[in-house]
């Protein structure tokens, strides 16, 4: 257990595990208990819906309902989120599995608005395998000693994990949709994680210069706009060029817009 524990990751591996099932728990009790208590914990199909239970755009991606469900999810995220640990002491879990989940619930949502479907969605899949997706991009050919298998590459075991789970979507164009949205979400934090850190800086400075720019035009103008209107009380308005109730007109559309 020492090996474990001294993982830099696990406490937020032993959190997730827990929280997911801490509510399985719940809903479970729930259900004997005769409260269908499972529907607000799942992200459900209609947008309109999604609005009035905001909450469950979070809690669908701890939420299983099944034992099997809630075993195979964890034992996935526990294999992958321990390798993800020990090549990257520094990497934030936690903030990994929302990324994904959220990247699953928004890809969900999105499928609904064009074509209205029906249920609800729940399970971790989609957290699970963005933090799949992260580890193959950015560690593919990392070579792992597997029982009977001998070495083999990460970027594999991450394919067929992805394609047992796609499988096992059970054909929803819902769910499909979620799991492919996980999977994106967790590959693009990696491609984000793999830009070089020029090229992260340049972005950065590129986005600080636009802003200071645009704080500046903005300083200049509320200027030229005080400018015109001290000469407008001292002389009033007819002392004003064409060019200047131009400049005038101009100023005030841009600095109040309404």
């Amino acid at each position: 257990m020492a090996a474990f524990t001294d993982l830099p990751g696990w406490r937020s591996i032993r959190l997730i595990i827990a929280v997911n099932a801490a509510v399985f728990l719940a809903i479970l009790v729930g259900r004997l208990a005769g409260a269908g208590s499972d529907a607000w914990f799942s992200l459900p199909a209609s947008p309109l819906a999604v609005l009035k239970r905001p909450w469950t755009v979070l809690t669908y991606m701890v939420t299983q309902v099944e034992f099997l469900h809630l075993f195979f999810n964890m034992l996935w995220f526990w294999c992958f989120a321990v390798i993800a640990a020990r090549i990257w002491p520094e990497i934030r879990l936690t903030l990994l599995y929302l990324a994904g989940g959220l990247g699953g619930a928004a890809a969900y949502i999105a499928v609904n608005l064009m074509a209205e479907g029906a249920g609800s969605l729940c399970g971790s899949s989609a957290a699970v395998l963005g933090i799949m997706s992260y580890t193959g991009v950015l560690a593919g050919n990392v070579r792992l000693q597997m029982l009977l298998l001998g070495s083999v590459r990460l970027r594999v075991l991450v394919i067929i994990a992805i394609v047992i789970a796609l499988l096992g979507a059970g054909g929803s164009i819902g769910s499909l949709a979620a799991h492919a949205g996980g999977i994106a979400t967790g590959a693009l934090c990696a491609l984000r994680a793999k830009m070089p850190a020029g090229i992260k800086k340049t972005i950065t400075r590129r986005r600080g210069n636009k802003v200071a720019a645009a704080l500046r035009r903005h300083r200049e103008d509320h200027a030229e706009l005080d400018s015109l209107l001290d000469k407008i009380r001292i002389s009033g308005f007819d002392s004003l060029t064409s060019q200047e109730r131009k400049r005038l007109e101009a100023l005030s559309k841009r600095l109040d817009p309404q």
